[in-house]
């Protein structure tokens, strides 16, 4: 029983690994998906201590189950974009904690109880014009991991949050303008006083 156990669970994780991959490639090959910025939005629950943040509000809509919306912590893509990178979601039931990263290493398909749920959405990998980093806190009292896009609220860290590092950066507004498709500056005027001999 214990090998059919293994063979299952390593299966799945093939799988999940096959479906992102499989489902990237066919994002990649339709030109006619056009990346959109769509809201991260943020919720809380205090019976078990943990936020969760999601771009699809159908999810928790206003709050319910417990949860109760804190509002839009910033925008990010609906697709990969040039410039950006996938923001993955992961559950840990023994914890009660929603944990994203956008490096797959740090747990793959699953490891230490953290079970991958999938992508949120792309953030960027450098600041743009606009945007605002996403900082990634731990507090080991109550064993959450939040996500801010505001430095004031933590800024290094206090009341038992630990600052962990910028996950990566978001939109302020779904109102930016692509850099990509501006038309390129007029030439500048040469302005040298040319001196004959």
């Amino acid at each position: 029983m214990q090998y059919l156990v293994q063979r299952f669970s390593v299966f799945s994780k093939i799988w999940v690994v096959l479906l992102a991959l499989l489902s990237s490639m066919a994002v990649n090959a339709s030109s006619s998906v056009e990346a959109e910025l769509v809201p991260l939005h943020r919720y809380w629950n205090l019976a078990i201590g943990d936020h969760f943040y999601t771009a699809d509000k159908n999810e928790l809509g206003n709050g319910k189950d417990g949860w109760v919306y804190e509002g839009i912590e910033g925008y990010l893509f609906n697709q990969p974009k040039n410039g950006t990178t996938p923001l993955y979601r992961y559950w840990n039931l023994v914890a009660g904690d929603h944990f994203y990263t956008t490096n797959w290493n740090e747990l793959g398909v699953d490891k230490n109880f953290y079970r991958l749920e999938g992508i949120v959405g792309y953030v960027l990998t450098e600041q743009k014009p606009e945007s605002k980093p996403l900082y990634r806190y731990w507090n080991p009292y109550n064993t959450d991991h939040f996500y801010t896009t505001d430095w004031t609220a933590l800024a290094n860290g206090r009341q038992g949050w630990g600052f962990e590092k910028v996950e990566g950066y978001l939109y302020s507004s779904p109102n930016y303008i692509d850099e990509c498709s501006l038309p390129p500056p007029p030439p500048e005027e040469i302005t040298e006083e040319i001196i004959y001999h």
